[in-house]
């Protein structure tokens, strides 16, 4: 027995010791802790010193020459609040853009609590490297990754919340060197490539090429490593300037392209067709091999590597892995490139659209139409039920189309039709709901398909292009007409540019969208539905919430897409108890509550910086006991005060201004805001 309790004396002082010790690890972990990350451009430098050194003497040259060293400094203060490192890294990107240096501070909140530090450690260093994400616009991606010079952070972290106190980010370059280098890259579209857009990837990829030639030298010095080295002074860099220069002209005209990197050496693959090429100017520059185009121009991987002695076209592995030749598939061939081919403009102006539809009660319309005349009906409320599409062209254009539709209970159809064939149903009295329409063939990459429908309860919608969905799912509601138009690359529809047609094009419930990622649009949103909790992201008008549940949204989180121009948006709830929130969130922070069954009864949206001077918010809801009610802009009131009704559902969409102003039809003349 007393064997027994001096064991378990034993115990109980192994366990109280125990205890004592770990009360102090665990409150470590609560209370969080601080870290710091650091990193830099290994391709150029040997040390993180060296990174920093590098990029104050371009700030001090900068600023001997005339130019500003940096546009500005980000201002002291708690900054904005994040909810995914994807909204954390838009934030750093736009700040990357604009080169700016330093005091970027900003928090991120991530769910579940006790953050640990190798959790926060790896939360910042993804911030950062998504900060390269590959994006529409041509000076972000990889031409930002290769003028990055060294990055540093320092953060706190405790709870759910990671505070980055200090961030501070070199460059290769300044904010006056990079708008001096895309005025010159806009400047020589109407110049040097005056009429691109009538040309074929392979010609505007040869005319990029040879003007890289023509125009930098290599710098034995191998100390410029920019674009803004070759476009000026001495026109002198090393082949990471030769590869971002063309990374950003061919991005500028549409053109698929990456940088790839050896351990020393940097250049370009490219897009024509379905597969990927090697463009090296750098060494295509070298005048004395004679085999400039033959290995440096649209070739393969064994072709660009015949030449070397040391691997310098030996991808590395972030280049040449499995997942990233899956995304980037390389050609097997060299392209054969023949210049009178290629230079050749395309003959677009016969190119013409022609259009059926079968309608309700009527059946197939007795005459076809063509490039932009309405097919279906306005104003008689008859369901659109089958669509045929087909294309009329010169010989010796590759050129043909492709479309499916949405139909009532059935979906999307499962496969694509084709040239003039039926989609959509006949005598089974099955409405069309939405539509893609795509083009095919060796030309399709020279032309753009455009189409927008008349559905019921909204009119015409936006116009989509190139397979993009156009119409409604998930709400019951027919198609009633369609206009269908080809244009060439580069030329615009109506009086916009080709980038500007964008807005409300297709309409879809939140609640079925569940895989729809943050970031996909314009302007994305997610709400907080009562019972079934946060939806997945939707976005430029697509319908979060419910309608016809009875439930409540709770919260709501709204963020911008890559809409082309710096600014945030901003936005704020009435709360049931509570009323107006006292401060505005905004770019992704949750507004309304969690956790507290409250009803969200009305919302105000706005927007700042830039992307207001060119686009409106628009935005409606769907209230109880009334339903949809009228369009609000611009921080507008949206929804209920004093009825104790709640909110079911939410739309915003981004218009562009045209001469200072945009419009967005009204579906119905309630009042966006009703008080008491």
């Amino acid at each position: 027995m007393k064997k027994q309790i001096k064991a378990l004396l034993a115990i109980m002082i192994a366990m109280v010791m125990f205890a004592q010790i770990q009360v102090p690890v665990l409150a470590a972990t609560e209370e969080g802790g601080e870290s710091s990350l650091t990193g830099y451009n290994e391709e150029y430098f040997d040390s993180y010193e060296e990174a920093v050194a590098a990029g104050e003497e371009i700030a001090a040259e900068a600023s001997d020459s005339g130019l500003s060293a940096e546009t500005k400094r980000v201002d002291a203060g708690n900054g904005p609040v994040f909810y995914t490192a994807d909204a954390a890294a838009e934030y750093l990107r736009k700040q990357a853009v604009n080169r700016v240096t330093d005091n970027i501070i900003f928090e991120v909140n991530i769910n579940g609590a006790g953050i640990s530090k190798s959790r926060a450690d790896a939360v910042v260093q993804d911030i950062y490297d998504k900060i390269f994400d590959i994006t529409s616009e041509p000076n972000e991606g990889d031409y930002l990754l290769w003028h990055m010079a060294s990055y540093q952070f320092s953060y706190t972290y405790g709870g759910d919340s990671i505070k980055v106190t200090t961030c501070k980010l070199n460059y290769l370059t300044t904010k006056d060197q990079e708008t001096s280098v895309l005025a010159k890259a806009q400047g020589l579209m109407s110049t040097e490539f005056a009429g691109w857009q009538q040309h074929t990837d392979a010609y505007n990829t040869k005319k990029a090429y040879d003007w890289i030639r023509r125009t930098f030298s290599y710098d034995d010095s191998l100390k410029d490593h920019t674009a803004y080295g070759g476009m000026f002074g001495s026109h002198k860099t090393v082949c990471q300037g030769y590869a971002s220069t063309n990374y950003l002209l061919l991005r500028m005209r549409g053109i698929d392209n990456r940088i790839v990197a050896s351990k020393s050496h940097g250049w370009n693959i490219v897009r024509i067709g379905g597969l990927y090429y090697n463009v090296d100017a750098t060494w295509g520059d070298n005048s004395d091999t004679g085999l400039l185009d033959k290995y440096y121009f649209l070739t393969n991987n064994y072709t660009v590597a015949r030449l070397d002695s040391d691997g310098s076209h030996t991808r590395k592995y972030e280049y040449s892995n499995s997942t990233f030749n899956a995304r980037y598939p390389m050609s097997t061939n060299n392209y054969y490139y023949d210049a009178d081919a290629e230079s050749a403009v395309s003959n677009t102006a016969s190119i013409s659209v022609d259009y059926v539809t079968h309608i309700q009660n009527d059946g197939w319309e007795k005459s076809w139409r063509k490039d932009g005349q309405m097919s279906g009906t306005s104003g008689r409320s008859l369901r659109l039920e089958g669509i045929k599409i087909q294309l009329e062209k010169p010989a010796g254009v590759d050129l043909g189309v492709e479309y499916k539709t949405h139909i009532q209970n059935i979906g999307w159809e499962s496969t694509w039709r084709a040239n003039g064939t039926m989609s959509g149903t006949s005598g089974r009295a099955l409405r069309l709901e939405a539509i893609r329409i795509r083009l095919t063939g060796a030309d399709a990459s020279r032309y753009n398909i455009y189409y927008r429908v008349h559905a019921q309860n909204y009119g015409w919608l936006d116009w989509a292009k190139n397979g993009a969905e156009s119409g409604t799912a998930g709400q019951g509601l027919r198609l009633e007409g369609i206009q269908i138009m080809v244009r060439p690359k580069g030329m615009t529809l109506s009086s916009a540019a080709d980038t500007a047609i964008r807005g409300c094009s297709y309409v879809e419930i939140g609640k079925s969208s569940t895989s729809m990622a943050g970031g996909s649009g314009l302007i994305n949103y997610t709400t907080h539905v009562q019972n079934y909790g946060w939806q997945g992201w939707v976005h430029d008008g697509s319908i979060a919430g419910t309608t016809g549940e009875a439930k409540r949204l709770e919260g709501i989180k709204i963020s911008l897409g890559n809409t082309g121009y710096a600014g945030a948006v901003y936005y704020r709830t009435h709360i049931q108890n509570i009323g107006w929130e006292n401060s505005l969130r905004y770019n992704g922070a949750m507004s309304g509550t969690s956790g507290r069954s409250l009803r969200l009864e009305a919302i105000q949206i706005k927007l700042d910086g830039a992307v207001a001077e060119h686009y409106d918010v628009y935005y409606r809801v769907h209230a109880q006991n009334i339903g949809w009610l009228g369009w609000a802009k611009n921080a507008e009131p949206a929804g209920t005060a004093g009825y104790a009704y709640r909110l079911e559902g939410i739309q915003i969409v981004l218009m562009p201004k045209t001469g200072g102003s945009s419009s967005y039809p009204s579906i119905n003349t309630r009042s966006p805001f009703y008080k008491r």
